[in-house]
């Protein structure tokens, strides 16, 4: 999606709209969150995120009218990165621990053989 030229309102409401309901999504992950978020839902909508900030950023007039909705879109999707950034750390703990465990029966292992 592009922006060129004269904005009409129906689609800077369009725009708005999509905006909100990304933030939504987020929000939703953020609700939703167990320990263990999905991913790949996440790129996704990582991936719609980037799209529409590109095309807005060639619309600074747009960007700014859209300023309030933008705001909360970063935030909502702030907070669903640092989930995703805890449960990485998590899994490498997790990770390290079982790679430790490993190394620990091998020694048994040795000591038996």
């Amino acid at each position: 999606m592009v922006f060129i030229g004269v904005i009409r309102v129906s689609d800077i409401k369009l725009i708005q709209q999509k905006i909100i309901l990304l933030h939504n999504q987020f929000v939703e992950v953020i609700k939703t969150n167990n320990g263990s978020i999905n991913v790949s839902a996440v790129a996704k909508l990582d991936h719609h995120v980037s799209t529409l900030l590109t095309s807005l950023n060639l619309q600074p007039a747009l960007k700014l009218q859209l300023s309030r909705e933008l705001m909360a879109l970063k935030s909502s999707h702030g907070k669903v990165l640092e989930i995703c950034k805890q449960q990485s750390e998590h899994l490498s703990e997790l990770m390290s621990n079982h790679t430790s465990n490993r190394e620990g029966m091998m020694a048994y292992r040795e000591v038996e053989l």
